[in-house]
């Protein structure tokens, strides 16, 4: 599977619409810290990464249905983390809705809310986007 960075914005838009997934916070600056799988012109998958200090939100997994089955959403995982690392982060977060399983399966735990360091509790995802309801889940970068 093919993973590159900075995925056409529309693209990944358009993917991350299709999978009910919020957009309105990312801007072509967003980009940079997004990767696709499959071909760099239409990925079949996106996934992205918000820095703030020490920490890493992973946002925005979205894979179009006749991708799921190829591994496409685990290798961009993988990659965000391997990022994430060669960037000095020590723990990525992120919030779900309905991918709690799959994230689990990946080494992710549920935490509290409570225990989400500040710069990521004042992301727009974390503080607006998604809804209180969302499952918070952490991974250890440095283990």
């Amino acid at each position: 599977m093919h993973i590159y960075q900075g995925p056409p914005q529309e693209k990944a838009v358009e993917l991350l619409t299709n999978s009910n997934l919020p957009t309105a916070d990312l801007g072509p600056d967003s980009m940079k810290h997004f990767f696709g799988c499959g071909t760099e012109d239409n990925p079949g998958g996106v996934a992205g990464l918000e820095v703030h200090e020490n920490f890493g939100l992973l946002r925005s997994l979205a894979v179009a249905p006749e991708f799921k089955t190829r591994g496409c959403g685990k290798a961009l995982v993988a990659r965000v983390e391997a990022y994430a690392k060669d960037l000095g982060l020590s723990n990525l977060y992120l919030l779900t809705e309905t991918a709690e399983r799959y994230f689990s399966a990946l080494g992710y735990v549920p935490i509290e809310r409570k225990e989400v360091p500040e710069p990521i509790r004042r992301t727009s995802e974390f503080s607006a986007v998604c809804p209180e309801t969302a499952v918070v889940m952490k991974k250890n970068l440095e283990s």
